[in-house]
């Protein structure tokens, strides 16, 4: 809406060869996060293994980059998107099957002690291609 506004009193050519140029970078955009393999899950791994990493640094006494979030702050955010939005995700990774660190039973924990409802987490292992 904010394009086509700002588009609204050009040149039809001009607004054309911009539309054009950013289908393109879109489309660019697009090849790039599939080549990258960005999903929920890796997103939400990649958050956890920050969290944990900082922990971990805390634990031998360094000091930890002003860059990296405070680990309350990234466990808060992902328990209050796994509760609100009830989102499958895939949490246990490789043989045996494992998760990072402590960031997920951290966050389990913290739902447990913060909601009334009942926690139920479910896990289906089975062979890899077994469409479960």
């Amino acid at each position: 809406l904010q394009l086509h506004q700002d588009l609204r009193d050009q040149n039809p050519a001009q607004v054309q060869k911009e539309l054009d140029a950013l289908s393109k970078r879109l489309g660019e955009t697009e090849q790039a996060s599939e080549q990258l393999s960005i999903t929920l899950d890796t997103f939400w791994e990649e958050v956890a293994a920050i969290s944990d990493l900082s922990q971990e640094m805390q634990g031998l006494g360094l000091r930890i980059p002003h860059e990296l979030p405070d680990t309350r702050t990234l466990k808060s955010l992902y328990a209050q998107w796994a509760w609100t939005l009830n989102c499958p995700v895939q949490l246990l990774f490789g043989s045996p099957l494992q998760c990072a660190g402590q960031f997920l039973v951290e966050v389990l924990k913290d739902l447990g002690s913060q909601y009334h409802r009942e926690l139920f987490v479910v896990s289906v292992i089975g062979i890899q291609s077994s469409a479960k």
